[in-house]
């Protein structure tokens, strides 16, 4: 969400996703939405097995299913750490910032503001509102971004 400085109201809101009625990664139509492993085995767990919590064996890790069905890891999962924005794994949604920065009308009133967010913004995000913006800083509850240096005393921003 992003406040406007003097008036402290909310001048833009955003989400993580796609346009309103548009493609849905919960509904498997992102190429990263369709292919992930099941939290839960689709056969029992060996009895072998105590890894500990949250933690698959080696021996355990074909119990596994994609949601696609395949066996996990399905080969046709995006692969970790690939690109959000090129490739097979291109994204379709927007990030929050990104939406929130689209949701605002009168763009003079970002002068100033502050843009605050659940976590850590991705890079390009940071990059987006410091090239485009007048937004003073980014907030998080782990931190801060400061995106336009104050003016110098005496001087207006």
């Amino acid at each position: 969400m992003i406040i406007e400085p003097h008036r402290h109201r909310i001048i833009g809101a955003g989400y993580n996703g796609s346009e309103p009625g548009g493609p849905s990664c919960l509904k498997g139509e992102c190429p990263r939405g369709r292919h992930y492993r099941q939290p839960e085995p689709y056969r029992r767990i060996c009895a072998w097995c105590d890894a500990p919590d949250g933690v698959v064996c080696t021996e355990c890790q074909d119990l596994f299913k994609c949601a696609c069905g395949n066996e996990w890891p399905c080969p046709e999962a995006v692969p970790p750490g690939s690109s959000y924005d090129t490739g097979p794994g291109a994204c379709i949604a927007s990030h929050a910032e990104q939406n929130a920065l689209a949701d605002v009308t009168a763009p003079e009133r970002l002068k100033g503001a502050t843009m605050y967010v659940t976590e850590e913004p991705c890079a390009g995000c940071v990059r987006q509102v410091r090239n485009t913006t007048d937004i003073a800083a980014i907030v998080w509850p782990e931190g801060r971004i400061e995106c336009r240096a104050p003016a110098p005393e005496g001087q207006a921003a």
